[in-house]
């Protein structure tokens, strides 16, 4: 991964220190909250983020940078699933 790049999109009920504890999965990681709302809400809207990844400049950029094929990452690598 390179700086700036998305490496995961969730939600999370209780915020970053319930959720991660005292430090983020990965070195280098930052915990940023892009939306709030109803429970409905906030998945409508990882849902909408995580369709949109796919053909995103930000995508097409890791591939390329990878050398992956066209059909590879079609989550950011930190998405198991799409819900």
């Amino acid at each position: 991964m390179q700086g700036g790049q998305t490496f995961k999109i969730g939600q999370t009920c209780n915020g970053q220190k319930a959720r991660y504890g005292a430090s983020l999965p990965e070195p280098g990681l930052k915990y940023f909250i892009e939306f709030e709302g109803s429970i409905f809400d906030v998945l409508v809207a990882e849902y909408v983020k995580l369709v949109l990844f796919r053909s995103s400049k930000e995508r097409e950029a890791i591939i390329n940078h990878n050398a992956l094929s066209a059909t590879e990452l079609h989550l950011p690598p930190g998405n198991k699933i799409l819900k």
